[in-house]
């Protein structure tokens, strides 16, 4: 049981450092960006939709990545309503790419040997925008994939649920004889109240 709880909370604990970097990597996004786009939009104004092709073709590349890796049978995704193709595709447009390679692109040092580092505007302008599209691509497909709720016939009656699963759960302890006698005993009292 205490292997189990400081199993939860080291989970959580990493998730949440998790969240505190991706939230600082947006936070120099942010600060970084509007340089980033004036700079590129001021010196190269033909290169800036170039750029942004690029950057549509790895989001595009990425995703028929993923695709391909969940439709192959790579990923285990088990799911009795949805077809392959659409678990496949869900996946493959859930979630935000690019994350990994922006903070990557942001530490790369301004200057080398007293010159700029050549194509760093340029590079996190193609990280930033690849991030952006996985932000923005979702938005507008996922209403198509995910599937539409289905109206019940009968509004669900919570408590005979509810007592469903107290009897199953009763009954699977009480048919359990490697179950410890004490432990079932206790259990079986929660259960009861």
């Amino acid at each position: 049981m205490t292997s189990t709880k400081v199993q939860f909370v080291s989970q959580t604990t990493w998730q949440i450092i998790s969240d505190i970097l991706n939230g600082f990597v947006f936070v120099l996004l942010g600060l970084t960006l509007p340089t980033v786009i004036y700079a590129l939009s001021t010196q190269h104004t033909e290169q800036f939709f170039i750029l942004l092709g690029l950057a549509l073709l790895i989001y595009l590349v990425a995703w028929a990545l993923r695709f391909g890796w969940v439709y192959l049978g790579f990923v285990k995704v088990f799911s009795r309503s949805l077809s392959k193709r659409t678990i496949s595709a869900l996946i493959a447009t859930g979630g935000i790419h690019g994350t990994m390679t922006l903070s990557l692109a942001l530490s790369l040092p301004f200057t080398v040997a007293g010159k700029a580092f050549p194509l760093r505007d340029e590079l996190i302008f193609v990280a930033a925008s690849v991030i952006l599209f996985s932000l923005l691509v979702p938005t507008f497909v996922m209403p198509w994939l995910v599937p539409k709720p289905q109206p019940t016939k009968a509004p669900i009656n919570l408590r005979l649920v509810r007592n469903d699963m107290l009897e199953y759960a009763i009954m699977q302890l009480k048919n359990n004889p490697d179950a410890d006698s004490v432990a079932q005993q206790a259990v079986l009292g929660t259960l009861y109240r």
